[in-house]
């Protein structure tokens, strides 16, 4: 064959291959074939849905209709997903696919490390978040209700044991920079406390077996700080899951006058300035109770 004529070829071929990928792809089916793909490592706890998909080059899909459904009652929706897939990364003993999300200005990068592609088998999952906004997220509890708005980042990495089912292991953190919450209570009112600012809050906890141990959450502010401890056995749905937390508040000394006026914590607590205000939280992530 002439070089000429080997060139023509190769040029109507991949114009056709960009044709197909760009005006003939079958975003549906193939957002349908990639849901079934990745279902072996969804639970009713998390799934993604993806209802179309669409080709980019060199190795790249791409979707602005997947939505991430966390316990069946709450719905995130990112403005747009890609999935990676180096040729390279897809052989060899450990494969590996990306998938990129961009939220609220910020991003959602996973590593997903497989062993097999066919049937589906994983042995670890690192999670991370960048810059992702917060705004006007409301969270209610028996006490007040929570205004919380600041800028999340974190990590996860699942340490691939047992990847094959409900008690693979894990660790993360992450951390809340610029938070700022807004305290609806009558109480933090007098206080002039409405709103409490914090550099950062930081959560370190650990993944065994549906159960969550937090080793560390950590806020230091202006007007206060706090630190709390505990753990959550997670429940489906995700909302009943048990809260058992205990944790300790204490006031900067521009506030302690204030808290200290108050009944309920000065019959409580002895020392504020020194031992701080102790509290424990129990009861259900849908229903919290806050005790003193």
């Amino acid at each position: 064959m002439k070089p000429r004529a080997f060139i023509s070829y190769c040029f109507v071929f991949i114009c056709a291959s960009v044709f197909f990928l760009f005006f003939s792809f079958p975003e549906e089916e193939a957002a349908a074939r990639l849901s079934k793909f990745l279902s072996t490592v969804q639970s009713d706890d998390f799934q993604l849905e993806i209802q179309s998909v669409q080709p980019g080059l060199p190795n790249r899909l791409t979707s602005d209709r997947t939505a991430l459904i966390i316990g069946k009652e709450t719905r995130i929706v990112p403005d747009r997903f890609d999935l990676f897939f180096n040729p390279f990364h897809l052989v060899g003993a450990e494969k590996k696919i990306r998938f990129k999300a961009v939220l609220n200005e910020g991003r959602i990068e996973t590593d997903l490390h497989l062993t097999q592609l066919n049937p589906l088998n994983w042995s670890r999952i690192q999670l991370n978040l960048s810059g992702i906004r917060i705004d006007r997220y409301q969270y209610d509890t028996e006490l007040a209700r929570l205004t919380i708005n600041g800028l999340l980042n974190g990590n996860y990495m699942n340490s691939g044991n047992d990847p094959a089912t409900e008690n693979a292991a894990g660790e993360g953190r992450w951390v809340l920079q610029n938070a700022s919450i807004k305290i609806g209570n009558r109480l933090f009112d007098r206080l002039n406390l409405s709103t409490v600012e914090f550099p950062a809050i930081s959560c370190e906890y650990r993944y065994d077996k549906r159960t969550i141990t937090i080793d560390e959450i950590l806020a230091r502010g202006p007007m206060i700080n706090l630190s709390a401890k505990g753990k959550i056995d997670l429940e489906t749905p995700l909302n009943e899951s048990r809260l058992s937390l205990q944790g300790v508040l204490l006031p900067d000394s521009a506030q302690l006058s204030g808290f200290s006026s108050v009944n309920r914590i000065r019959s409580k607590v002895k020392d504020i300035k020194k031992k701080g205000i102790g509290f424990t939280v129990s009861g259900t992530i849908l229903h919290p109770k806050i005790k003193i």
